[in-house]
C-alpha cells in the first residue's frame, strides 16, 4: 500500500500532537475558594463566629500547624484535606464535611476571600485521622 506524502505528513502531525498533548501536565487553575456559611435553617455563621470570638482560625493556619495537605477540587466543589494521613473533604455546596463516608455538619465560613474553620471541630477531625488511619 502506498502512502502519499500528504498522508504520511499528516500522520506525522497527528502524532507530534498526540505525543505533545500527553507529555504536558494541564496547567493550574487559580481560582478562589468560597463557600456557604451554613445549611440555611442553622444559624449564621458570621453571628457565630462573633459569638465564639477566636475559636474560628483560617483553614491555611490549621492546616499548616498540623503539617497536612489542602486542595481544592474544582469539579466537586470541595477542598480535600490530608491531616496524619487521612483524608476529609469541606462539601462546598452543603456546608458540611466529609470523612470516612460518613457526612457532618460543618463548622466553617468564608470571609473576605478566606475559609475560617472552628479549630475545635478541626482538632476533632484531625485526631479521628490519627486514629483511624
Amino acid at each position: 500500500m502506498k502512502l502519499s506524502i500528504q498522508s504520511a505528513i499528516l500522520m506525522l502531525l497527528a502524532a507530534a500532537t498526540l505525543y505533545g498533548a500527553l507529555s504536558s501536565p494541564p496547567a493550574p487553575e487559580h481560582t478562589p475558594v468560597t463557600a456557604l456559611a451554613l445549611s440555611t435553617s442553622a444559624p449564621s455563621a458570621i453571628h457565630l463566629a462573633s459569638t465564639h470570638g477566636s475559636a474560628y482560625q483560617p483553614l491555611l493556619e490549621l492546616v499548616d500547624q498540623y503539617d497536612g495537605q489542602l486542595t481544592y477540587n474544582r469539579e466537586t466543589d470541595t477542598i480535600d484535606l490530608t491531616v496524619n494521613g487521612s483524608p476529609f473533604s469541606l462539601l462546598l455546596g452543603s456546608g458540611s464535611v466529609l470523612q470516612n463516608s460518613y457526612e457532618y455538619p460543618g463548622d466553617y465560613y468564608t470571609e473576605n476571600g478566606l475559609i475560617y474553620m472552628n479549630a475545635d471541630q478541626f482538632k476533632k477531625l484531625a485526631a479521628f485521622s490519627m486514629f483511624h488511619s
